[in-house]
C-alpha cells in the first residue's frame, strides 16, 4: 500500500520514511500504511499538546464543547 498516512502536530502535518502497516486483525489485511513517529516528533506533539491546553483552559465551557462539536 503506497498511501501513507502523516500525522499531525502543531498544525503541521509529518511525514517519516519508517512506514507500518495497520492490519485488521479479523482477517490480517493490510488497511492502512502510516508514517511512524519519532522521540522528537513525539516532544514536540506534547509540547503542541502542553500549548493548546493553556489557551484552551480559559475558553468557558460552551466555548470548549462548540470546538470539539466541530470536529
Amino acid at each position: 500500500m503506497n498511501d501513507q498516512k502523516p500525522f499531525l502536530i502543531g498544525g503541521g502535518w509529518r511525514k517519516s520514511d519508517d512506514i507500518r502497516e495497520v492490519r485488521f486483525p479479523y482477517n490480517n489485511d493490510i488497511v492502512a500504511s502510516v508514517c511512524q513517529a519519532t522521540d522528537e516528533d513525539l516532544e514536540d506533539a506534547v509540547v503542541s499538546a502542553s500549548s493548546g491546553f493553556e489557551i484552551t483552559r480559559k475558553l468557558a465551557v460552551y466555548q470548549r464543547s462548540k470546538i470539539l462539536n466541530n470536529l
